[in-house]
């Protein structure tokens, strides 16, 4: 939905409209490209694409190689990470000029040495490895246990220990 200057809402409209599944759109750190997977060619694959002044996206340029999903931007917004089949993260260098062009796609991480989960990653701002890895002997992940209001937690518990004394 693009937005005014002022920061009120226009109309929705589509991104991209095709008859292929894309998802995992993302915008580079300076809001000039898009990248996204779309499964237009028969596979999953990671396209960029120009964001032009008029919230429609140029042509798209292909960037990934043998499938690929979750794009994932360094902060530089010239790097740009991907998942591949089997637990490899990608990453390709992006030009601009005189046209938008990919390198060819390189091993960034190995995710099965790493014993990091294929779902469970994400790139830093500087391009590094942001993932939930397992312990020596460990199998897959199944509980996660999140806590609410921890500090609190903790305080009562503090408190309670130490006013017991």
């Amino acid at each position: 939905m693009p937005l005014s200057a002022a920061g009120s809402a226009s109309t929705p409209r589509p991104l991209r409209a095709t008859p292929s599944n894309e998802s995992d759109g993302c915008f580079s750190p300076d809001g000039r490209l898009v990248a996204f997977d779309s499964d237009e060619s028969g596979r999953d694959e990671v396209y960029v694409a120009g964001y032009r002044a008029d919230g429609a996206l140029g042509p798209p340029t292909t960037v990934s190689s043998g499938g690929g999903v979750k794009p994932a931007w360094a902060n530089d917004g010239r790097r740009l990470f991907y998942y591949n089949r089997p637990d490899r993260v990608m990453s390709v260098d992006l030009s601009v000029t005189p046209r938008l062009t990919a390198s060819a796609p390189v091993v960034a991480y190995d995710l099965k040495k790493l014993r990091v989960n294929p779902t469970e990653w994400d790139i830093m701002p500087d391009g590094r490895l942001l993932a939930i890895q397992k312990g020596e002997g460990e199998g897959d992940i199944t509980d996660f246990n999140v806590v609410l209001n921890w500090l609190d937690e903790l305080g009562t518990r503090v408190t309670t220990q130490t006013s017991g004394r």
